[in-house]
Order: C-alpha cells, then structure tokens, then sequence
C-alpha cells in the first residue's frame, strides 16, 4: 500500500547523512553548540531559511487553490480546507510529541535546560509538510469538471487519491501549464529552505543527533497516518480531526492543568463549518441537477 519515491528518499538523505556526521563529530547525545558555538548574526538572522521556507507554504497553498480560466480565477476552498484539515491533524499529533517529551526527560539543548526536548519538534514538523505539499502540488494538473458553475463542490476539489510515495521526478506528465511548473518550482525551493533550517537544528546545536532521529521517524510514520486521512471520505475528515484534537487537548490538560490548541480549535471550527456549506452547496445542486433532469 504504501510506495516509497525517489523525491522522498532525496529529501530524506542528507538529513540522515548530516546527522550521522554530527554524531561521529559530537557524539549521538551531545549538543553540537557544546564543541562549536555558531549562531546567526547580522544579515543571516534576516534571511532565517525557517522564515522563508513558512511564506514559501503559504504561497504554495494560494497557488494551488486557485484555478484560472478564460472567465474567472476561481478559488477552490476545498483545497484550502484540506490543508486546515492537515493543519489541525499536525497539531493533534505535536500535542502528543509534547506529551511525549514530558514523559522522556530529556532537556539536553536546551536554553538553559530549562524545557523539554528529548523529540526534534522542527524535523517532525518538516517531514510532514513534505507530504502535506506533495498532495496539494500533485492536485494542480486535476482538470475542474465545470469551471464556470462550480465554486464549492466536491467533485472539483476532490483530490485525486494519490498512492502516498508516488511522486516521483516527473511531475508534469499529466500537466504542463505554467500553474503546474510554478507549483514544483516553488515546492523546490520549500525543499531546499527546509534542509537549512533542519542543519541549522543540528549545527547550530537545538537537538541532540538523538532527538533528531527520533523526530525523524516519527515524522515518517505521521506521514502514514497522514495518507490514511485522506482515505476518509471528505465530509468526515473535519469532524474527526475535531473530536481527535479535542481527545489530546484534553489529555494533555489532565498531565499538566495546561490549556493548549487555543488557535486549532477556532481553525477547526471553522473548517468544520466550510464543509458542512460545501456539502449541503453539494446536495442542493445535485438536487438541481436531477430536477432538471426529469
């Protein structure tokens, strides 16, 4: 069920060689700041790869959920509410890494050991939006099936169900538009601002080779959870992704009478609430239809 691609390997190898390089040099679980202290100064502070690598996900989500035709530019919010939707899954997940932290102990590269930080929360974070990005840049070439009438329905935006290591070097074979191009341009230059931020992680010394390995995998396997979510039929997916983050919000109050997920909560609601507009806009069109039909 699961394939593993070439442009995911690709994106993976220098972080396992990278790391493999700081735990000879440093140790497995020592700080690399611990033998060199290096830190962004001056003009590199500014041009922080995090920074850049964030706007670069921003613009590749409005990219990808606009379509332009001849008449219009149409806005396709079910895309946009697939990526609230695996937003709110990352957060459901982080909160269980958080969890985890606590229970492991380990406060080594931290700023004074002051917090938790046995799991690198910046590689588990990056390996997922990888995925994220490759689900959302393969759904440019998807042709709309009537882009003058259909603002809000499913069958638009219904993402075609990529097997999840599919993506490979050939992204334009089924569309070469300039959208598409544009889309895997800027998804490159996500990957490599995402590989300066995760050596920054090491080099600079926020994780142990340790924690980054932990974060490593465990960002792997939420890529999994990740394709196996969007198996679940469209109009479910914002309800269960409620119900989980309200299950880890809450265990996570009852371990440290500590109230976290303020902002998922509001993004949830509301991407809740966009798709029950898109399914009963869904309903009464095909209702519609068949009226008109008979």
């Amino acid at each position: 069920m699961f394939q593993i691609s070439w442009t995911f390997i690709c994106f993976l190898f220098p972080l396992f060689c990278l790391t493999t390089y700081i735990s000879l040099d440093t140790g497995f679980t020592q700080c690399h700041s611990d033998f060199n202290q290096l830190k962004r100064i001056g003009i590199y502070q500014l041009l922080n790869p995090q920074i850049i690598s964030k706007i670069l996900l921003l613009i590749i989500l409005v990219v990808c959920s606009i379509r332009i035709t001849r008449a219009r530019a149409i806005v396709i919010i079910s895309i946009i509410i697939e990526f609230l939707n695996a937003y709110i899954l990352f957060s459901s997940l982080y909160t269980l890494i958080i969890i985890s932290k606590i229970y492991m102990n380990d406060k080594k590269c931290s700023f004074n050991e002051s917090k938790y930080n046995g799991i690198s929360g910046h590689y588990f974070t990056y390996i997922y939006y990888f995925q994220v990005l490759t689900h959302l840049v393969d759904s440019i070439s998807l042709e709309l099936k009537n882009p003058f009438f259909m603002f809000f329905t499913t069958e638009v935006f219904q993402i075609q169900r990529i097997k999840f290591f599919e993506f490979n070097f050939h992204p334009f074979q089924k569309s070469k538009s300039f959208q598409s191009v544009f889309g895997m341009l800027l998804f490159f230059g996500y990957i490599l601002f995402s590989w300066g931020t995760l050596f920054d992680t090491l080099i600079i010394g926020y994780h142990t080779p340790r924690q980054v390995i932990i974060g490593i995998v465990l960002g792997i396997l939420s890529t999994f959870l990740y394709q196996l979510f969007i198996l679940i039929p469209f109009k479910f997916q914002s309800l269960l992704n409620s119900l989980f983050l309200i299950i880890v919000t809450s265990c996570y109050y009852i371990l440290t009478h500590e109230v976290l997920n303020g902002i998922e909560c509001a993004v949830a609601i509301t991407s809740l609430v966009f798709t029950v507009v898109i399914e009963y806009y869904n309903n009464y069109q095909h209702i519609n239809t068949t009226t008109m039909l008979i």
